[in-house]
């Protein structure tokens, strides 16, 4: 890991993201890069007097932001203890465009490797007519985001708890949650989540010994748990409430429109609930999809009814 980019609007909570960013920062050696995404051209015009040029309006916006900016950026270095040895590099970047184009760029552009944002609770009803900053960037960017939850100081990381449905290679995930819990000596925990009344199959079986192999040279030990029951969320919540676990992570899995009409996205639920930090995977890190059992056996069946 070496660039962390940090999306702030200069809030408390976003604050609070940032102090959260420069630990693990230090842990990793990496470099932070913080943002602020400007309001549209056309937002910025509307209520600008007539007499003063729209685009001296602009520059002066975006001067105003950089020092903010380098102000949240000299706050952070007072996290950065002088017996550091590495001193980790804060650039500040300020552009016009959503959060979510500004934060796409910037990532493309800088090979960022995590984003960090804080957190905050959204009505359902302008979730569902235009959707949070948060959700936008949950299905436009293509790196890993942790959510900081409003009013969290960083207390360390000693667990890290990943929830899957196993529907996919996991490989890509853990290698990625590996080198996160190394840097703090964090444990893993990989739960299960399933139906209740669906019994392991054999791809589950196959699963758990693939993540072992992989898992096997890594110390402090990892947690295999199965999870059964209706209602995900509550799952997941349980998880997070338990005290056992300092960061929760999931795979961000996209619907068509239909399919969001029905089957809200886990991951945005848990981004409006969750009380610990929420590490979502983009979508890229579940590309291999396979087959669950009982799916095999449904197709099995199908194809010997045609014959």
């Amino acid at each position: 890991m070496k660039t962390i980019l940090v999306l702030t609007d200069f809030s408390k909570r976003a604050g609070y993201a940032g102090e959260y960013a420069t630990h693990i920062a230090l842990k990793n050696e990496a470099n932070i890069i913080l943002c602020n995404a400007m309001e549209s051209t056309s937002e910025l015009a509307d209520g600008v007097e007539l007499n003063w040029p729209i685009a001296e309006h602009l520059v002066q916006k975006k001067e105003e932001t950089i020092l903010k900016l380098e102000e949240s950026g000299e706050h952070l270095k007072h996290f950065i203890s002088r017996s550091s040895s590495f001193k980790p590099s804060i650039e500040v970047i300020a552009e016009f465009g959503t959060l979510a184009e500004v934060a796409v760029n910037i990532i493309y552009e800088r090979a960022v490797d995590l984003v960090l944002i804080g957190s905050h609770k959204s009505s359902g009803l302008s979730r569902f007519l235009f959707g949070s900053h948060t959700h936008q960037i949950l299905d436009k960017i293509t790196c890993p985001v942790l959510l900081i939850p409003e009013n969290l100081e960083f207390k360390g990381i000693s667990s890290i708890a990943y929830a899957t449905d196993l529907s996919f290679d996991n490989t890509k995930v853990i290698s990625y949650l590996i080198k996160m819990a190394k840097a703090f000596n964090a444990s893993i925990s990989v739960n299960h989540i399933s139906p209740l009344e669906f019994p392991a199959g054999e791809t589950e079986k196959t699963i758990r010994l693939s993540l072992k192999e992989h898992l096997a040279s890594y110390t402090p030990p990892v947690f295999y748990h199965s999870i059964k029951g209706y209602n995900i969320k509550n799952s997941l919540l349980e998880i997070t409430g338990s005290g056992k676990a300092d960061i929760l992570a999931l795979v961000h899995k996209r619907y068509d429109f239909f399919e969001r009409l029905f089957h809200a996205s886990v991951s945005k639920q848990m981004a409006d609930s969750a009380t610990i930090p929420l590490l979502v995977l983009p979508f890229s890190f579940s590309t291999e999809e396979i087959v669950s059992s009982r799916q095999q056996s449904t197709n099995s069946t199908s194809e010997h009814n045609l014959s």
